[in-house]
């Protein structure tokens, strides 16, 4: 069995060289952008974090499912133990925007739950690490370690009687009971951006909520909901009268996430 400070390393390392990759065809602006079959686009950057991921977890012998991999079907996967699920670069449209706002998402999984996850942010030159494997997250600028503080929420029904409340959401996907929904309760601010950074804004105390009702991927959320588990916070599905009601769970024949609630 793989140790933790050994899967801590190589992903802080994998990430380190993706940076400083990704960055160079940021900064010059050569995305070679082409679109999928869902009509999302691809970028070189997507294509070869993919292929620096895929090679440096390759030694682990743990299975990988990547947003640019090949499809892998519901019955070879159905029975993984364990298994890498990645996005290798998640704010496709904000990278090429050059917004700033896109990250890396690596997740370790075990019997279909996050155990370990990495949100790389390279704009910022920050790295997210942590999971219930570890039992603890951090946030890693250059190589300075700030260790993460425990969510002191009492409860979700406690948390939205507040007034005030600071909304993160998506910046490009919008959806009428997102509307519904924070027009229920006693919003202060709503800020709106890109990628897996909404869920670091929690751990950070920069956002309470992050509600999201649109669609999107597990690879989207698998990474910042390890992250998040190991500082007590929750990742729910959201029922139609806006109650968080289970974790969300992983490894589904299809791979959409429901409507949930980061708190």
């Amino acid at each position: 069995m793989l140790g933790n400070r050994y899967l801590e390393n190589i992903l802080l390392e994998t990430v380190r060289d993706i940076n400083i990759q990704m960055m160079h065809i940021y900064e010059n602006g050569d995305f070679s952008v082409t679109l999928k079959s869902d009509e999302s686009p691809v970028t070189r950057a997507d294509l070869l974090s993919h292929d620096l991921i895929t090679s440096a977890l390759s030694d682990t012998g743990i299975p990988i499912l990547s947003e640019e991999g090949y499809a892998i079907e519901y019955d070879e996967r159905k029975s993984w133990i364990n298994y890498w699920l990645i996005d290798p670069l998640d704010g496709t449209r904000e990278f090429i925007n050059q917004n700033g706002n896109f990250t890396i998402n690596i997740a370790l999984m075990e019997n279909n739950q996050p155990v370990l996850g990495v949100i790389s942010v390279p704009v910022e030159n920050k790295i997210y690490i942590g999971g219930p494997k570890l039992g603890y997250a951090k946030c890693v600028i250059g190589d300075n370690e700030i260790f993460l503080n425990q969510n002191t929420t009492s409860s979700y029904q406690s948390l939205i009687e507040q007034e005030s409340i600071r909304i993160i959401a998506s910046k490009n996907n919008r959806n009428p009971r997102f509307d519904t929904f924070v027009n229920k309760i006693s919003v202060g601010h709503i800020n709106r951006i890109g990628s897996a950074i909404k869920f670091m804004a929690l751990v950070e105390n920069k956002a309470d909520l992050y509600p999201r009702f649109s669609p999107c991927m597990e690879w989207d959320t698998a990474a910042a909901d390890a992250i998040l588990r190991s500082l007590g916070y929750q990742i729910h599905e959201i029922s139609y009268t806006h109650q968080p009601t289970v974790p969300l769970s992983y490894n589904k024949e299809n791979l959409y996430n429901p409507a949930f609630i980061a708190y």
